[in-house]
């Protein structure tokens, strides 16, 4: 997809909210290394895979100050995934994003919120998690002292797949459908910045998850009991099988960003995941992330 494609898609957007073609662009770069030690989310030891992927996404985008309070956000997204080793999961993502932020009173200190939306479609190797990914999110901030701020949002999503690869002798035995990779999920979050010095910055954060995940495991009757959808599943290698359950998840981040120039920046983070499902199932996974970003 081609940027002068995605840009007037972007103006037009804009225009339906404002009336008007006027106001700033902008363009987010960025190039990612990320390492996941439990790519599929299982449970077992012998099901835990581990991969690093590499990541690239460009996001030209409009930006229209509506009154001196509140700004209209509206861009385009591109996204490329690679893994070094499960090919299956390389996807190729475009989409759409768009946000209204209101502040409220005049000064730094001032409170802000924000509503914002996002629809994506990601095109994968392994066809059966082609599909869309939505969110809607309202989340808010406050800078408390020169170098402390907090902020704190919410967060729904809901990924669709375009069809369900079912199992017959599950669909026509026990009911059990093919959707495994469909899922829904509410997120709450807690986020701080401490700003070290002008260009060296501390991030840490708590999210709340609780809904779906997918996750894939060999042939294992007690897992496929608690699964509400299974499919088979060839990415992770033969005789693997995908299957959604529903699972409470903490997430605990920390990061560090460093401001190259005005326009760039360098950012380290790491998240450890902890998921209980039904029953004795738990899910762990430690993400590993490194990205240069660019803003112009």
């Amino acid at each position: 997809m081609r940027l002068n494609f995605l840009l007037p898609g972007v103006s037009t957007i804009l225009m339906v909210f404002t009336g008007t073609a006027y106001g700033e662009w902008f363009l987010d770069t960025s190039v990612a290394l990320q390492y996941n030690d439990n790519l599929p989310n299982a449970s077992l030891d012998q099901d835990i895979k581990d991969d690093t992927a590499f990541e690239f996404s460009l996001s030209p985008g409009y930006h229209s100050q509506l009154s001196g309070y509140t700004g209209l956000t509206v861009s385009a997204d591109l996204g490329v995934t690679r893994q070094l080793d499960y090919n299956g999961l390389d996807n190729i993502a475009a989409g759409v994003n768009a946000g209204l932020r209101r502040k409220f009173g005049l000064g730094l200190y001032a409170p802000w919120a924000r509503i914002s939306g996002s629809a994506r479609y990601h095109g994968y190797d392994d066809g059966q998690r082609d599909g869309w990914l939505f969110t809607a999110s309202v989340d808010g901030g406050k800078l408390l002292t020169d170098r402390l701020s907090i902020q704190l949002g919410y967060r729904y999503e809901s990924r669709r797949t375009n069809e369900s690869v079912d199992i017959p002798a599950l669909v026509a035995n026990f009911g059990i459908r093919g959707d495994a990779f469909d899922t829904d999920a509410h997120n709450l979050s807690l986020n701080g910045m401490y700003q070290i010095n002008q260009r060296l910055s501390l991030v840490l954060g708590y999210t709340f998850r609780t809904g779906e995940i997918t996750s894939t495991t060999l042939r294992n009757n007690e897992i496929f009991e608690a699964s509400d959808a299974i499919s088979v599943d060839p990415v992770y290698g033969p005789d693997r099988f995908a299957y959604r359950i529903s699972a409470d998840t903490n997430i605990f981040s920390a990061g560090v960003s460093l401001a190259i120039t005005n326009r760039m920046s360098f950012n380290v983070s790491y998240a450890y995941r902890d998921s209980d499902a039904y029953e004795d199932l738990s899910y762990s996974n430690n993400l590993v992330r490194v990205a240069l970003l660019y803003n112009y």
